[in-house]
């Protein structure tokens, strides 16, 4: 793509109709939600995911058994999700990376200096990004995430699914009268 990248994420929903109770019955109402969510069933380890291509700042982390929308982040890059792994220790170590980085910027007269370096940041996290997965492809599959350097990889499945958005109209109403 020719254009620059936007810094607004691109909002992609999802919706379902629901049937109201009675007396109500005839009447329906639009639920919307993300068309995306982001799930780590990983028992101790983070997850970050991020458009594939993206800058690795615009990254979203997650915790074990954490969910989260997702949406995004650029329109000149393919719609495709990269993700790594981090360990509490990697992410600490991420953020005292960015944090230098950010400090010797600052201590800096000269704008060129501003920029963080991407090559320091990236060694801050042993492990690189896998490869785009389709959002879109309904299935359950494998993907490899390299560490820096060569050495052990870890092999991930991947589950993308389609989710049904369901709901009562009455919801709020069902919890105040179990209150009474």
């Amino acid at each position: 793509g020719g254009g620059a990248a936007r810094s607004v994420p691109i909002y992609e929903l999802a919706y379902g109709l629901a049937l109201c109770p009675a007396p109500w019955g005839r009447t329906r109402v639009l639920l919307v939600g993300d068309r995306f969510t982001v799930l780590n069933r990983s028992a101790k380890l983070l997850l970050q995911v991020k458009q594939s291509g993206d800058k690795d700042e615009q990254a979203l982390t997650l915790e074990p058994g954490q969910a989260q929308p997702w949406h995004w982040r650029a329109t000149d890059l393919a719609e495709l999700l990269a993700f790594r792994f981090l360990s509490p220790a990697d992410l600490k170590r991420l953020a005292e990376a960015r944090t230098a980085q950010a400090d010797a910027a600052a201590a800096s007269e000269s704008d060129d200096d501003l920029a963080p370096d991407p090559r320091a940041l990236a060694l801050a996290c042993p492990w690189q990004w896998s490869g785009g997965v389709d959002c879109t492809q309904i299935g359950t599959f494998s993907a490899s995430v390299r560490r820096r350097g060569g050495g052990p990889y870890r092999t991930a499945r991947v589950h993308v699914s389609s989710v049904a958005i369901e709901g009562k109209a009455d919801d709020k109403e069902e919890e105040e009268e179990e209150e009474e």
